[in-house]
């Protein structure tokens, strides 16, 4: 075992001093059939469903997840609310649409009465340790919440920033594990950046992945200057046509070297998960506890004209992993390596665990125990409120069948609404709007209600510290300026 950092000695101490249960609770507290099992939650950032081979894929991307699907649930129609950072970590904490929780831009942060997912667990007993790779889910937005130890592993010192290497987070749980209070149930999240820009994998993986005749700019991953492109571009960045601005413009084959390097990216988080899940095997911990991989948001690879994500509410961006393997000992209520279709939502991960710990639930929440684990469930009348990241946001309504799609004047474009009938259209190409333009205008008089719901309920969320400029320089390293 490599030897502790300083800054780990104290995390580790500070781990030891702090991880009791809070006062007024007890271990025991949880009483469910996970009761007192590691609970392990791995965030792999901006990583779209549509890329991952046993969800139909036709490359071999996530062996590992894969794998870890086979022994447990995944969902092949999993959502994240929003598809920005920002909006959807709180959501998977709170279980909270982003427009309930309230944050939902850079200067908001979440309220202290709100009630997350590590709380939850620390009020039962559990010791809570967070490793985060991406400012954009940390402390600045106040998404410590309940965690004993919430390291924040892009900060460099105190008026420095990095681009985490992910390869620390094995031997990171490893030394924790080792040191970590034993007898004592914990919760261990990590929110990994990769696969989410700039995809720049080691080389090992980008040769499996890239035209070995390519040699155009983007052969050795995206850089620092090249993401600095692509997001002055607004992300808009399209295959070249006669007659066009060719700064905002790439080739074709510069297009299918981008998918390659996301796809080369997700190969190597894949890569990651392998190491973190034999470190937990190592560890003694795999076969006890309940692992669960998901993401905050999806990738759009030019599906409707984007690369990346953010600003659209189509498929691509929202639908995530969720793959979730039970202890060992434990059978769930399906048979291992079920893929289930029923929709759910990242929002129904924290009442799940409620249910599967014998806890109450918060109250007023919005996601539901997973439909396929808990009974069937309102699943077929489900919609899933979506949001993108503006103002006025683009925002949706998925169903099962139906989806519904405003997308608001700009200063360059009318408001368009959008219907897509996705058993027949799962690509979502086909406005039946322009057909039919009267179909569906219930859904979207449903869409405005509830948009409008949300905003006379209101949210709690508080004014964020402002970003340092050394914090600025990280989310334009990472892709997220405009």
């Amino acid at each position: 075992m490599k030897p502790l950092t300083p800054s780990l000695i104290f995390a580790l101490a500070l781990l030891a001093t702090t991880c009791g249960p809070p006062r007024g609770s007890k271990a025991g507290d949880a009483t469910g059939v996970l009761a007192g099992r590691p609970i392990v939650l791995l965030l792999f950032d901006a990583y779209s469903a549509n890329h991952i081979s046993h969800l139909g894929y036709p490359l071999s991307t996530s062996p590992n997840l894969d794998a870890l699907a086979a022994e447990g649930i995944s969902f092949a129609s999993n959502f994240a609310p929003a598809p920005y950072t920002l909006a959807s970590i709180p959501s998977l904490f709170t279980s909270k649409l982003p427009d309930h929780h309230g944050v939902t831009s850079v200067d908001r942060a979440l309220s202290n009465e709100e009630t997350t997912l590590a709380e939850v667990l620390q009020s039962a007993g559990y010791g809570t340790f967070g490793a985060i790779a991406n400012i954009k889910g940390g402390a600045m937005h106040n998404f410590g919440q309940g965690f004993d130890v919430f390291r924040e592993l892009y900060k460099d010192g105190t008026d420095t920033m990095k681009i985490v290497d992910p390869a620390l987070f094995a031997p990171l749980f490893s030394e924790w594990a080792e040191e970590r209070e034993t007898g004592r149930p914990f919760f261990f999240y990590a929110h990994v950046l990769e696969p989410h820009m700039p995809y720049a994998p080691p080389k090992e993986h980008r040769d499996l992945w890239l035209d070995p005749g390519y040699d155009g700019p983007y052969k050795n991953g995206l850089t620092k200057e090249l993401v600095t492109d692509f997001a002055a571009a607004g992300g808009r960045l399209q295959e070249s046509q006669a007659g066009d601005d060719e700064s905002m413009h790439i080739s074709h084959e510069d297009k299918l070297a981008i998918k390659g390097l996301y796809d080369a990216n997700i190969h190597y988080a894949d890569s990651i998960l392998g190491d973190i899940l034999a470190t937990l095997e190592e560890a003694g911990i795999l076969d006890e506890a309940l692992i669960i991989v998901t993401s905050d948001h999806g990738e759009s690879m030019w599906e409707h004209g984007q690369l990346g994500h953010s600003y659209q509410v189509f498929d691509e961006v929202l639908r995530v992993p969720m793959v979730i393997r039970f202890p060992k000992d434990i059978e769930p209520a399906v048979p291992r390596g079920t893929v289930l279709e029923t929709m759910t939502s990242n929002m129904d991960l924290l009442p799940s665990l409620c249910a599967w710990l014998d806890l109450p639930p918060p109250a007023d929440i919005d996601g539901i125990p997973f439909a396929g684990l808990f009974g069937a469930g309102p699943s077929s009348a489900r919609q899933l409120f979506l949001r993108a990241n503006q103002p006025d946001p683009v925002r949706g309504l998925r169903g099962e069948r139906l989806k519904a799609v405003h997308q608001p004047a700009t200063p360059t474009s009318e408001a368009v609404n959008l219907l897509f009938n996705l058993k027949k259209d799962p690509g979502e190409s086909t406005n039946q709007r322009d057909t039919r333009s009267r179909f569906g205008d219930d859904l979207l008089e449903q869409l405005e209600k509830r948009l409008q719901a949300l905003r006379d309920t209101g949210s709690g969320a508080i004014n964020a510290a402002e970003a340092t400029s050394a914090e600025a320089a990280l989310i334009h390293d990472i892709g997220y300026a405009e």
